[in-house]
């Protein structure tokens, strides 16, 4: 799976392979990292992860409540009557088009406007364009157009499978790449169709991610900050009566943040998965320095220096780890590759997933992981990153480090991390955006540097002058 993102924002052109399990986002501030990856979770969230999906659905697809909200529907019954007079040309593509841009689409939509203003901040501040973001799956290709006022629509969708139909007697048979798949009943056959093939472009998502995260920069001071709302909030429901007449806003959450710090207060103190707690021991011993526990009948974390009894509220602990203990935390009690009952119970209903997967894939975008971090703990923070990709999960990192970019070459020239699963993007200005140079591409030597060195030759050079000049300056 391959997702484009052109000319919109900051961005004029960044592309993402999900088949690579290591994606390193670098570039200047200011430049579009944090824009990118936001837009990512945002879409990819809402195609995976939305109130579509319910075992109790009475489509066999995936759970998918799709022929609930359109059976009814007067466009969707007007194709149900183009293919039932034509069977010979489906208008599966517009049928796909009119339900994504009706449903998940809207989704996506409402969610990446809690972050950005779709009117003012969305469209590309540099050319007048359109925006486009473009998902291309095994065996579909579709396109959201977004233009200069911030509206979304679908354009280009492209299916590479083949879709026909067989009027018998008074039920229809459908056919993709000529071996039949399902019988229905002429009225529905357009709902019928829609649901197939959204069904197969979740299943195809879901072979690269089942599930993602979103751990924002500033996590050492997030999380403390929007908890301490809490008995606010609390205390405000409680003496509701007396400020009836007053007018209080709370401030907004964008759904990262708000998804952020949800995940983080509705632990329950079970480990997730046995492989991601040894990750996670391994960030505490050699990182931390001690323990991570969430207690939950006060729905905290604490952290436990070694060699102490102390019991530390994360704001109270050091900058370095209040930065790292979410992570840990995610490892731990939220992270996990094993389907839950749930999962398992949809994708045994699902009569499209041709596709056997034994563990869940996890994709985990984490923006400046260094923060806070000494060199040699950032070192050490990029050789365990590396260890993580290999379970099954994605990472997406954006970073100003060269501590971090240098380890993972020299864990790419150790074959320590094999460089087919690792991609590397460098973001640059240009007149119309930034873009995705193509100067630090990875190979089995590494990664060339073309984004830290100049600035370490340029403060070699003014050293070299400044000792030159105090030389002068001695003689004299």
């Amino acid at each position: 799976m391959k997702i484009k993102i052109e000319n919109i924002g900051p961005i004029k052109n960044i592309e993402f392979d999900f088949s690579k399990n290591l994606h390193l986002i670098f570039g200047k501030n200011n430049i579009g990292k944090s824009f990118s990856v936001n837009l990512i979770y945002c879409l990819v969230k809402s195609f995976i992860e939305n109130n579509r999906f319910n075992t109790e659905s009475d489509t066999p697809y995936r759970g998918l409540s799709i022929y609930k909200e359109f059976n009814e529907d007067k466009v969707v019954k007007s194709y149900s009557e183009q293919i039932i007079n034509n069977s010979k040309e489906l208008p599966s593509e517009n049928i796909v088009k009119y339900i994504i841009s009706k449903s998940f689409l809207k989704d996506f939509q409402a969610m990446f406007s809690t972050i950005v203003s779709l009117q003012k901040n969305i469209k590309n501040q540099y050319s007048d364009k359109n925006g486009l973001i473009t998902i291309d799956l095994e065996q579909i290709q579709f396109s959201i157009e977004i233009d200069q006022n911030g509206h979304f629509s679908i354009k280009n969708l492209k299916l590479k499978t083949v879709y026909s139909v067989k009027t018998e007697d008074n039920s229809i048979e459908v056919y993709r790449n000529n071996e039949w798949i399902f019988t229905c009943m002429p009225n529905i056959i357009a709902i019928s169709l829609a649901e197939d093939i959204i069904s197969r472009i979740i299943v195809q998502i879901n072979v690269f991610i089942d599930k993602i995260y979103f751990l924002p920069a500033s996590r050492s001071g997030l999380y403390p900050a929007i908890n301490s709302f809490s008995p606010i909030i609390a205390e405000l429901t409680k003496n509701r009566y007396f400020i009836s007449n007053r007018k209080i806003e709370l401030p907004t959450l964008s759904e990262i943040t708000s998804s952020y710090y949800i995940a983080l207060s509705t632990l329950n103190d079970n480990i997730s998965d046995k492989k991601m707690n040894e990750i996670a021991k391994t960030m505490e011993k050699r990182l931390l320095k001690g323990k991570i526990k969430y207690d939950i009948k006060e729905g905290k974390l604490y952290y436990n220096p070694e060699n102490t009894k102390l019991q530390l509220e994360i704001s109270e602990t050091s900058s370095m780890v209040a930065e790292i203990s979410p992570i840990v935390t995610y490892l731990r009690y939220i992270l996990t590759n094993k389907f839950s009952d749930e999962e398992l119970e949809i994708r045994k209903k699902s009569e499209v997933d041709d596709i056997v997967k034994s563990e869940k894939t996890n994709l985990i975008i984490i923006e400046e992981p260094e923060a806070h971090l000494h060199p040699e703990a950032q070192l050490i923070l990029m050789e365990i990153f590396g260890e993580l990709s290999k379970l099954n999960v994605k990472l997406i990192i954006t970073s100003h480090s060269n501590y971090m970019f240098n380890k993972l070459g020299n864990l790419i020239l150790e074959n320590k991390i094999d460089y087919k699963m690792v991609e590397s993007h460098h973001l640059i200005m240009t007149k119309e955006g930034s873009v995705c140079n193509m100067d630090m591409v990875v190979s089995r030597e590494g990664i060339e540097d073309y984004n830290f060195i100049d600035i370490s030759e340029k403060l070699y050079e003014e050293r070299m002058n400044l000792l030159e000049k105090l030389e002068d300056d001695v003689i004299k």
